[in-house]
C-alpha cells in the first residue's frame, strides 16, 4: 500500500510579519534539500551553473588593478556570462532586450576603481564597527554609481528603440524594463562577493527571517544591507549555519565569502517557500514592494 504524503495546513496566525509560515521554516524543510544539492554541485567541481560565480569572481579578483582595454573587455564578458547564468538575461530584462556585452564595459571601469578595493571579499559578519561603517559607505557609493550608469544606458537604449519603433510604425505591447535592485546586487555579489543577491528567492529568504528588505530614498530603492547583517548576527541559528557553509565553501575555493554563503542559504530558503506554495495553493502570499 502506497502511503500518501500529507501537507499540514498553515493558518495566518502561524505566519510571521511577512506572511511566511513559521512552523514550516522552523523545521528547516524549506532549505535543507536545496542547500544540500547546491553544496554537492559545488563540491563536484563540474560545470554547473553556480561555477559561473567562481569564474566571474576569480576574473575580477585576479585583475582588480587592471586598467587596459583588453582586460576590461574580458571582464565585461565574464560579467555577462555570470549574469546570464544567474537569470539576468531572460524574459523582458533590459540586458536581454536592448544590450550586448559591451554595455558592461563602463560598469567594469566603475567596479575597478581603486576606491572599492576594500570591498573585495569583505566579511561584514566578522568586521569591527569601524570597518563596517566604511563598508556601508562604499557599498552604497558603488551601488549608486552602478545604478546611475545602468539607468543612463537603459534610458539611451529605450530612446533609440522607441525612435526605431516609430520609424517602422510598430507599437510594442510590453513595458520597457529598467534598472533593478536585483541587477545591482547580483553584480556586487559576482565581483566583490560582499552582499547576497536581492532576487525573488533571496528576498523571500530575508523576509522569512523577519528582516527589513528595502528602503526608498529619492525615488530609488535600496537594499537594507545593514539590517540584514544585524539580523543575521542576532539569529544564532542562521549565523551558525552561514559560518558552517562558509567554512565548507572556503575549503573548496578560497574566493568564497561569507556573503556568498548567506546568498546560498537565503536562496535555498526562498526555493523551499516557492515549493511550499505549490503544495499549498492557499498559502499566504508575500508582500513585496
Amino acid at each position: 500500500m502506497i502511503k500518501k504524503e500529507t501537507t499540514n495546513i498553515v493558518t495566518l496566525s502561524e505566519t510571521n510579519t511577512h506572511g511566511i509560515p513559521t512552523t514550516f521554516l522552523s523545521q528547516g524543510i524549506c532549505q535543507e534539500k536545496e542547500l544540500e544539492l547546491i553544496m554537492k554541485e559545488i563540491s563536484s567541481r563540474l560545470d554547473f551553473r553556480n561555477m559561473s560565480w567562481e569564474l566571474c569572481r576569480n576574473a575580477f579578483e585576479s585583475n582588480k588593478t587592471a586598467n587596459d582595454d583588453n582586460t576590461i573587455e574580458l571582464l565585461a564578458l565574464h560579467l555577462t556570462a555570470y549574469l546570464a547564468s544567474f537569470g539576468m538575461y531572460r524574459g523582458s530584462t533590459m540586458l536581454l532586450k536592448y544590450c550586448d556585452y559591451k554595455v558592461h564595459i563602463g560598469a567594469v571601469k566603475i567596479l575597478l576603481n581603486k576606491t572599492y578595493l576594500p570591498l573585495y571579499g569583505f566579511d561584514p559578519l566578522s568586521a569591527n564597527e569601524n570597518d563596517l561603517s566604511n563598508f556601508y559607505k562604499l557599498f552604497y557609493k558603488v551601488y549608486d554609481e552602478l545604478y546611475d550608469y545602468y539607468k543612463k544606458q537603459a534610458d539611451f537604449a529605450i530612446k533609440q528603440i522607441k525612435q526605431w519603433y516609430k520609424a517602422i510604425n510598430y507599437t510594442p505591447d510590453t513595458k520597457f524594463p529598467n534598472v533593478t535592485v536585483t541587477l545591482i546586487t547580483k553584480i556586487i555579489l559576482g565581483v566583490y562577493g560582499c552582499c547576497p543577491a536581492y532576487d525573488k528567492l533571496g528576498v523571500d529568504g530575508i523576509k522569512s527571517l523577519d528582516i527589513p528588505v528595502y528602503e526608498r530614498k529619492n525615488s530609488r530603492i535600496y537594499p537594507r544591507i545593514k539590517d540584514l547583517i544585524n539580523g543575521v548576527k542576532k539569529n544564532k541559528t542562521v549565523f551558525a549555519n552561514v559560518q558552517k557553509i562558509y567554512k565548507q565553501l572556503k575549503s573548496i575555493n578560497p574566493l568564497y565569502t561569507s556573503m556568498r554563503a548567506l546568498d546560498l542559504i537565503l536562496w535555498s530558503i526562498g526555493k523551499g517557500i516557492e515549493s511550499y506554495k505549490k503544495l499549498q495553493p492557499n498559502a499566504p502570499h508575500l508582500n513585496r514592494p
